[in-house]
């Protein structure tokens, strides 16, 4: 397994190592300075005294002294003492451990300290290092003695002696004290190490595992968690990541719900929607706002996509200008749209960091406007007619002008044929009003197809001879009985055969012919008015079914102006059937009315 130390724990463990270094060796320099001036002073201090004593002994008496030489065995073995008394020599010694060897005395005797002190008359005490090779080594050994001379006297004769003190012992101990911190500090790294370990095993693991589970939240997979084991801090960031995680779950969820909304219901609207930068690049935009700038490239034959009309780049310098909601309105190719442009702020709140355009097509809005214009100039002609005859008629009856009766009863005939002429022009005002909101009702009942559209058309059988247009009737199923409201669906045929005479009439063909005719198809009770009049033109038969709209003036004669609310009559009755209605149509060739009802 490879182990992968993280800076934090890095950085945890030199700083414990420092720190631990640190106070090793502050405390191990303090041990060694106050046990090497301890040991020494203890040292010197026995030293001081046995000389003293030695020197109290020697002044007494030093032939009893060198007669009873094994009183000195209690001496520290360190320690030799040397002794010139009347021409001979001797040495005090405790003889029971290491020895200060005699080799090494008479090499101390030599030193040039020491040869100062034995010619001097009074006692000196030195300090001098010995050096020596031994057999078993090459290097040269250093060995450090305290050696003291002391002159006496005793009965008139002159005596010496030479005081040797090893701290061999003392150096010896303090190289085992350098060994054994050298040793403390190897340990001291041993244990550096497996303290890091476990540093890597509690810290710098859970760490790694929680910055990779926190680079993975970067990349939006939430599906990692980090493991909770016990109920330590780190257990508890961990359990605090892992709700973190499962909260930005949701919130991505969310998120990407909202999001996904938010397109669907750009990418549905009918407003267009166009989303700029604060210089006028486009960002964003929903299908009707691409057809938009479509239709602006194909009409402006530009073939740089980033062009935009010149209104809009003002609009857009200025709302970046200005902060201020933007109206604007633009035509394209006969088609008209409204744009709102509205600012889109940085955090201050102040500065534009962008522009959302929503776009209108107002070309349905406006047509309804000029439609209703004509309906209103329509409407008042068709009113203002028959009110002029009644009233003009009803003040020639008043005033008497009308001498006969039969003349009178010729004037109330033309207000009555007038009163229901504006009579039948309301009603149809209302009733479109009525089924365009919906309250339409119905009264189903049986009906005899064959014998319902005879009625029909013996109906308009004078009429088509007063045209001179031949008006015939096709039944495929004359016994097929079907269920509908007899009187609505008997207003859609007259309105539809009505059309169809008048316009057949002006085309004046001498071959000019309406067929109303009943079929099935493809599980459907078809009706269909056909005529071979003057056509419909083919721009026009998308707006045909819209209240107030009236085809091309040049196909309807001056004295058979509508009020171009008809058809929309005939389309609410078709689809309270839950039926539709379909118009085909070649100018001066044909034109077909097919009027589709469910049938099983």
């Amino acid at each position: 397994m490879r182990l992968r130390i993280t800076s934090v724990v890095l950085k945890i463990w030199l700083a414990t190592i420092l720190v631990v270094a640190f106070c090793l060796t502050v405390t191990s320099l303090i041990f060694l300075d106050v046990y090497k001036n301890y040991a020494y002073t203890k040292g010197m201090n026995e030293f001081d005294h046995t000389v003293t004593v030695i020197n109290d002994l020697l002044e007494d008496d030093p032939i009893e002294v060198a007669e009873h030489k094994e009183v000195f065995n209690l001496l520290d073995t360190r320690m030799v003492a040397l002794v010139q008394f009347d021409g001979e020599n001797y040495s005090l010694r405790n003889k029971t451990g290491p020895q200060i060897s005699d080799k090494t005395i008479r090499a101390l005797t030599k030193l040039e300290g020491v040869r100062e002190a034995i010619n001097a008359t009074d006692t000196n005490q030195i300090t001098d290092t010995y050096q020596y090779k031994s057999d078993s080594s090459k290097h040269i050994n250093k060995e450090e003695f305290v050696i003291t001379v002391h002159h006496f006297s005793y009965e008139g004769k002159k005596g010496l002696v030479i005081y040797a003190f090893s701290m061999l012992s003392y150096q010896e101990a303090l190289a085992e004290l350098r060994e054994l911190i050298i040793l403390l500090v190897v340990i001291m790294v041993i244990i550096s190490f497996i303290y890091m370990f476990f540093l890597h095993l509690y810290l710098g693991k859970p760490l790694n595992d929680m910055t990779n589970i926190a680079f993975e939240y970067a990349k939006n997979d939430f599906t990692h968690r980090a493991p909770v084991t016990s109920r330590d801090e780190m257990s508890q960031l961990a359990l605090a990541m892992n709700k973190m995680g499962k909260s930005l779950e949701t919130i991505g969820t969310m998120t990407r719900q909202e999001k996904e909304l938010l397109t669907n219901i750009l990418s549905t609207m009918v407003t267009g929607v166009i989303v700029f930068n604060n210089d006028g690049t486009v960002l964003l935009a929903n299908p009707a706002g691409e057809h938009f700038l479509q239709k602006w490239i194909a009409v402006s034959h530009r073939l740089n996509g980033d062009s935009l009309p010149e209104e809009m780049s003002i609009a857009i310098q200025q709302i970046v200008a200005y902060t201020e909601r933007q109206r604007i309105e633009l035509s394209l190719d006969e088609t008209y749209f409204q744009l709102v442009f509205d600012p889109l702020f940085n955090d201050d709140l102040k500065t534009v960091r962008g522009i959302v355009c929503s776009i209108r097509d107002m070309t349905d809005e406006r047509r309804l406007d000029t439609m209703r214009v004509d309906f209103i100039s329509n409407i008042s002609h068709e009113l203002r007619t028959p009110l002029m005859m009644i009233q003009g008629y009803s003040e020639a009856i008043l005033d008497d002008i009308a001498q006969t009766q039969e003349e009178k009863h010729e004037m109330a005939e033309i207000i009555i044929e007038e009163s229901n002429r504006m009579s039948r022009l309301v009603n149809q005002m209302l009733d479109l009003s009525r089924m365009e909101a919906g309250f339409i009702d119905l009264n189903y009942r049986e009906v005899q197809m064959g014998d319902f559209l005879k009625k029909i058309v013996y109906h308009f059988q004078n009429m088509a001879q007063e045209k001179n247009v031949i008006l015939e009737l096709e039944v495929e199923t004359p016994d097929l009985v079907y269920v509908l409201d007899n009187d609505k669906i008997q207003q859609v045929l007259i309105n539809l055969i009505n059309n169809a005479l008048r316009h057949t009439e002006e085309a004046q063909r001498e071959d000019g012919l309406v067929t109303l005719i009943q079929y099935i198809e493809d599980n459907q009770l078809v009706l269909e008015v056909r005529d071979n009049g003057t056509g419909i033109a083919k721009s026009d038969i998308p707006y045909l079914f819209e209240r107030f709209f009236k085809a091309d003036r040049s196909r309807t004669s001056k004295e058979s102006v509508g009020t171009g609310i008809g058809l929309s009559i005939v389309k609410s009755i078709v689809e309270a059937h839950q039926g539709h209605i379909e118009v085909q149509s070649d100018p001066m060739k044909y034109t077909r009315f097919i009027v589709y009802l469910p049938y099983e």
